[in-house]
């Protein structure tokens, strides 16, 4: 019964850290600054033209005529075009300000363009650098590693305490 209970154990260590090895090699996204997002404004026609939507960095070079140099849209280029989006506007003032702002129901129109125009046509390059310098966590983008590591070290506790109390008991009886 206890050589079970080992065997089990372990079983469920090495197979939780296994599943924190794998969770970690999810693939990794750059996060790009305003400033950094702002070298790809389509002036250089060797760079990606980079706009970014809720956080999300889209390429959207295969729009060059849209977005490049002397395009309608290049006031959008290499920058966060969040508000701007939602609003239908070409607004300079809407430019960088994220969803500051908006109404729920611009939010739902904003998604509904997102879904429609940028996530079929363009590819995900990145996501913006989170401009507030407060610390924000949130549980459901980091679950695997919470279990990755929490797991673990709640198992590795009980046997410590397990073991500590089997070795005092084994020191009382003699």
């Amino acid at each position: 019964n206890k050589m079970q209970m080992h065997t089990v154990s372990r079983f469920l260590i090495v197979a939780i850290f296994i599943f924190g090895v794998y969770a970690s090699k999810e693939e990794t996204v750059k996060t790009y600054t305003l400033g950094e997002l702002k070298r790809y404004d389509g002036s250089d026609p060797n760079k990606p033209i980079l706009v970014a939507l809720k956080g999300i960095v889209y390429d959207v070079s295969s729009g060059r005529g849209f977005y490049g140099k002397d395009g309608p849209y290049n006031i959008m280029a290499g920058r966060d075009i969040t508000r701007m989006t939602a609003l239908s506007s070409l607004d300079e003032e809407d430019l960088n300000r994220g969803e500051e702002g908006l109404t729920a129901d611009q939010i739902k129109d904003l998604d509904a363009k997102i879904e429609s125009i940028y996530k079929p046509k363009y590819k995900v390059v990145g996501r913006l650098a989170v401009r507030s310098t407060s610390f924000k966590f949130s549980i459901m983008e980091h679950w695997k590693v919470l279990l990755a590591v929490g797991v673990p070290c709640v198992i590795g506790t009980a046997y410590g305490i397990r073991y500590m109390l089997s070795h005092k008991k084994a020191k009382r009886r003699t």
